[in-house]
């Protein structure tokens, strides 16, 4: 069976505009914070080993930061689909709201964590490579 091509212009072709303009950046943005570990490593690895387990250490609480908020967006996204297809404002405004309030709360609570207890990550260095078990 031989698809043929069309030259004509897709009737989507708002849609794709509109797909490559937000897929795009956001492609760009997850390849960026992907990528931020390895670049972060590099940066440190004529400093020594100890230097690289400390940034290890660290890109874990900031991987755990960012899978937090990762899944608090999905799960506000999927409310906030559900209630677009209902075509009910109220409950997309609420979910929302509701979703911001969380992520502040995530954000102040791992900034404060990151403040008040700077010495967690060397906590952990010190376990791994100076009380070894």
């Amino acid at each position: 069976m031989a698809f043929a091509v069309s030259l004509k212009k897709p009737q989507n072709a708002e849609f794709l505009h509109g797909l490559i303009t937000l897929g795009i950046p956001a492609a760009v943005q997850s390849l960026l914070s992907t990528s931020m570990s390895a670049i972060d490593t590099l940066m440190v690895s004529s400093q020594g080993e100890l230097a690289v387990a400390a940034v290890g250490v660290c890109n874990q609480f900031t991987h755990l930061f960012s899978a937090g908020i990762c899944g608090f967006y999905s799960g506000g996204a999927l409310f906030i689909a559900q209630y677009w297809g209902a075509k009910d404002k109220r409950g997309i405004s609420r979910s929302f709201g509701l979703m911001s309030v969380f992520l502040i709360l995530i954000g102040f609570l791992f900034s404060g964590a990151s403040f008040f207890f700077p010495g967690i990550e060397s906590q952990q260095l010190d376990k791994i490579y100076l009380f070894p078990k």
